[in-house]
Order: C-alpha cells, then structure tokens, then sequence
C-alpha cells in the first residue's frame, strides 16, 4: 500500500477527481501529518466539476479524462514488484464521484 522514502511513506495511490479542492485538502493533510504523502504525479483534477449532475460528468468528463485516468494507473501498476489487485474507492452519488 506505500513506498518508504527518506520522506516518510508515500502512498500506491491514484487520486481523481473533477475539482482540484477535494484533492488539494487530501495532499495538504497528508503533508501536514509527517508520517506519510501522496505522489506529487499520481493524481488528475480538473478545475471545473459536474455540479452535481451525473450525466454531465458521465458524458463530458468522463471521455475526455479517460486517458489521463488509465495512464496514471497504469504508471502505479507497473511500480509494484507484484500487483495482485485493485482497491478502489469511489462515491457515487451527487458531485463527488459523479459520473466518474
């Protein structure tokens, strides 16, 4: 689930989302913590989000970050010296996670 670095662990994560907000709090409280971090080049935010509205971020966002989002997963998987599975994590309902 993490790498050690002489910064501490750093998290096998990949973050998403369509508001850099949510993602920017994450990354903020993981540094503020000391014990761990998120990769500063494994997560996608855009600056707009789907204001709540599932289709739109079904339709709109969702096709043009797809390839953004796979290459960032990819780019994880091939770190691990063994990849046995996924975790992922996602809300679906309203704007976090919305048509994701």
């Amino acid at each position: 689930f993490f790498r050690e670095s002489s910064a501490g662990w750093v998290s096998r994560s990949v973050l998403i989302d369509m508001e850099p907000k949510v993602i920017g709090l994450t990354l903020k409280n993981a540094r503020r913590s000391g014990r761990w971090s998120y990769p500063e080049d494994s997560y996608f935010a855009k600056q707009s989000g789907s204001g709540n509205n599932w289709a739109f971020g079904f339709n709109e966002h969702g096709p043009s970050c797809r390839d953004k989002a796979l290459e960032l997963v990819r780019k994880e998987v091939e770190a691990c010296d063994y990849f046995s599975g996924f975790l992922f994590l996602q809300s679906l309902a309203g704007g976090t996670g919305s048509g994701v």
